[in-house]
């Protein structure tokens, strides 16, 4: 009882607590001294009081700096993902997204390859023959006896740019008195350009360079002095590109008119430049016709110019309103779930992740029937209103979602858009092909940045037009292209 406190220390003995009771009932010969056990205790609790309270305030300190801390990672985290989301729409506009491969289950058959698959087809016409002579032998330079046999060996190659000079020809041009007429009339050199030093092969050459090659006209002028040896000036090229316009003016009429009494058609805009100040060239698809137009302007005046005022055909297009004043229209599914997958990608919510699913069933819905080609109209109409019917309870859903309620809202308020490729197999569900007849000028843009004038605009959308018609409609561009030209001589004369 009476035990000091150093011997206390030494065996590491805790005291228990003493309530404050105790301590008013106990005797006096038992109160707290600087000798006893009661002395000592009393220190000592008062001192861990002390302590517990300091690092109960320390504690909460850190609770709440941890607090802090988890609510700035949040934030970066959420800063991280929409950067993310930012970089991934950027590269998927300048490169092209790697597609997984599928593994299929059952192994495809092994397929025996000819020996002739691994070879270059022979051609089937010899343009020019030569033979390989030798008359001293390469190894101890004695002179060989008569030949023993021989074999052949096919190359194919492309002239040599010293033997594709470009040709300089003068034509002498007569001329003549007529008594019927008691005029004096010229002849006229054929297949020569009218007010033109430049022959009709370099004139195809340079739009093929420019509108298919998508050459800047630096290397057009570069590739010209290499391989033909002949020097044009930018000023002669760009009288070229808009001698061009003028031999297409009349393919072009054919196209517009085509283009506004077609079926079905798709149609996309992209920006362009016109002397530094925005515009945009519009693009207009069929099967068999492409229609480029570069305005000023994105309102809905364009199509409306381009197609007519009451075009009757199914415009296939994304969901920008300057196309709501058609009557028939087929809205862009991959334009909808491609905004659902970045909706996902920002927030991956449970709710969003259903929406995705459900869109992505229902358009496989639509490209599994569409390739039932014996479906009747009947069964194409029933599926069309089941579908329909679909989106609209869809667009239905509760949802405190701002940006997946204006998915749905486009949901319920495109259904009936969103359906008439059911019901047409003409048109098509997306706006790819429109999206793709945007490619080459989106190209071309990047390197030229756009046209200097509006006259070097209109050239551009007409010749883009001709000469991406002729290709889509599979001709010899190079054979099509000389027969227009040839045409535009004649008709000049």
């Amino acid at each position: 009882m009476y035990t000091k406190a150093s011997t206390i220390q030494e065996t590491n003995f805790i005291v228990p607590s003493l309530p404050k009771e105790a301590l008013i009932k106990l005797p006096e010969y038992f109160r707290p001294t600087k000798n006893n056990l009661a002395t000592q205790y009393y220190y000592w609790n008062r001192d861990l009081i002390k302590q517990n309270r300091e690092l109960l305030k320390k504690n909460k300190e850190l609770r709440e700096e941890k607090q802090k801390l988890e609510q700035e990672q949040a934030e970066l985290k959420k800063k991280k993902e929409e950067l993310e989301i930012e970089r991934n729409k950027f590269l998927r506009m300048i490169f092209k997204p790697n597609k997984e491969k599928q593994i299929s289950s059952k192994k495809s058959e092994l397929q025996i390859r000819s020996k002739q698959s691994y070879t270059r087809p022979t051609p089937k016409q010899i343009d020019e023959t030569r033979e390989a002579i030798l008359k001293q032998c390469p190894h101890c330079e004695n002179r060989l006896s008569k030949r023993v046999g021989f074999y052949q060996r096919i190359i194919e190659d492309i002239p040599s740019p010293k033997e594709n000079k470009a040709k300089v020809i003068q034509y002498t041009i007569n001329r003549y008195y007529c008594k019927h007429c008691k005029n004096i009339v010229s002849a006229k050199p054929k297949q020569v350009l009218p007010k033109s030093r430049i022959g009709t092969n370099t004139l195809i050459y340079v739009l093929y360079s420019k509108y298919r090659l998508r050459l800047s006209q630096n290397l057009i002028q570069e590739n010209l002095e290499t391989y033909f040896n002949l020097k044009i000036s930018q000023g002669e090229l760009n009288n070229l590109l808009n001698k061009g316009q003028q031999v297409f003016k009349q393919k072009y009429k054919k196209i517009i008119e085509k283009i506004k009494h077609s079926k079905e058609i798709n149609a996309d805009e992209t920006g362009w430049r016109i002397n530094g100040e925005n515009s945009w060239l519009w693009a207009f698809v069929t099967k068999e016709e492409t229609r480029y137009t570069i305005s000023e302007s994105r309102g809905k005046g364009v199509p409306k110019h381009v197609l007519g005022e009451n075009y009757d055909g199914v415009v296939g297009c994304d969901f920008y309103t300057a196309y709501n004043q058609f009557k028939h229209k087929q809205r862009c599914w991959v334009h909808l779930l491609r905004k659902t997958r970045e909706l996902v990608q920002q927030d991956p919510t449970q709710q969003r992740k259903q929406i995705k699913i459900k869109l992505g069933r229902i358009h496989q819905q639509i490209l599994s029937f569409r390739l039932k080609a014996e479906s009747t109209e009947y069964q194409r109409t029933a599926k069309a209103v089941q579908i329909k019917r679909k989106l609209l309870v869809l667009s239905q859903q509760k949802t405190g979602d701002h940006n997946l309620r204006k998915v749905l809202n486009r949901c319920g308020k495109y259904a009936g858009e969103l359906v008439v490729c059911v019901q047409n197999f003409n048109v098509s569900p997306d706006n790819n092909p429109a999206e793709r007849a945007i490619r080459p000028a989106v190209v071309m843009r990047k390197i030229s940045g756009g046209s200097r004038s509006k006259e070097g605009a209109q050239s551009q959308a007409v010749n883009l037009s001709v000469i991406e018609t002729l290709r889509k409609q599979k001709h010899n561009l190079f054979e099509a292209m000389e027969e227009l030209v040839l045409g535009y001589i004649a008709s000049s004369g």
